[in-house]
């Protein structure tokens, strides 16, 4: 197999989770939970082997998923739950080995020995997908490898997953993407320069955010959250195409201003979470009415924090 990364140790008896685990949802974590208790069972390391780029870019590249969270941000979460990660570069030639020739690849999974496989019970695997759970409870027993499948996660009548993740943003519902991830959802980006318009035209900073991770809302003005040197700032999150400001080619932007915050953020990355919809992108007479609604929006989201803040003392 193709690595893209693996841990820097010696090989080791290991029970692997295996799966993309875009997002760390909550269905993962279900797995991560039970790839922990089998490893302490079976006195071997827990360990996750999951696959870049994701499996449906290869196989589907006109219409590839939007990825939940940066491949890197994804890998670290993984990393910081106690967990060996070994990355496998997903290409045509490994989508087309049958069932039985990756099982065999497994077997000898860079000189590691397999203690358990862990999976959820929907994943597939091998050309054409023809692997399942059922071939993996056969030729598990058959090496003697503990297997476990792991059901889907419910929740309030909904099965858990990326995909129903990326549709409930989508559609805007934040509070519904939130439960399923466990955590608030976040867009990740890289900080590049913008027209300058609301430092110069509307005395409110932004730093324009070009996404490499999470999918966008509908446009409108959001409350966020970003966390720079330790410290958790509030945030005004605009999402749409300025419509106030007419040029001649209308760009869809990601517009984050940071709240009593006075640093430069050109060129860093930018992780910001979206905890609530506050109004929708609208056009305005001109620049000196947008200001002033500007300003009521962030009184709004100064109010959002401070009952925040009474909720949890």
């Amino acid at each position: 197999m193709d690595y893209i990364e693996k841990p820097h140790c010696a090989p080791a008896r290991i029970v692997a989770g295996i799966g993309v685990f875009d997002g760390v949802h909550l269905g993962h974590r279900a797995i991560l939970r039970t790839v922990h208790q089998m490893a302490a069972e079976t006195g071997a390391l827990p360990a996750v082997v999951t696959f870049a780029p994701h499996p449906r870019a290869v196989l589907f590249p006109d219409e590839p998923p939007r990825l939940l969270m940066p491949q890197e941000k994804r890998f670290s979460m993984l990393k910081q739950d106690g967990l060996l990660c070994w990355v496998i570069r997903f290409t045509r030639e490994l989508a087309d080995l049958s069932p039985e020739e990756f099982f065999e690849e497994l077997l000898h999974f860079d000189g590691c020995e397999l203690a358990g496989i862990c999976v959820g019970t929907n994943w597939r695997f091998g050309k054409r997908g023809r692997g399942d759970c059922a071939f993996l409870t056969e030729h598990c027993e058959k090496q003697n490898i503990r297997f476990s499948a792991v059901p889907l996660v419910e929740l309030n009548d909904m099965t858990v997953s990326s995909s129903a993740i990326r549709s409930a943003v989508t559609a805007g519902r934040l509070n519904e993407a939130k439960a399923m991830l466990g955590r608030s959802f976040r867009l990740y980006g890289k900080v590049v320069h913008g027209f300058r318009d609301a430092t110069e035209k509307l005395s409110c900073p932004t730093a324009n955010l070009e996404i490499s991770g999470g999918v966008l809302p509908p446009d409108g003005v959001y409350i966020g959250a970003v966390e720079l040197e330790g410290k958790r700032y509030p945030a005004a999150v605009n999402i749409g195409f300025s419509p106030t400001f007419k040029r001649e080619r209308q760009e869809r932007r990601t517009e984050v201003h940071i709240l009593d915050f006075n640093g430069s953020l050109y060129c860093g990355e930018l992780e910001v979470e979206l905890l609530a919809f506050l109004r929708e992108e609208r056009t305005f007479a001109d620049p000196e009415k947008l200001k002033e609604q500007i300003f009521r929006d962030l009184a709004g989201i100064y109010n959002y924090f401070e009952t925040e803040e009474e909720h949890h003392e």
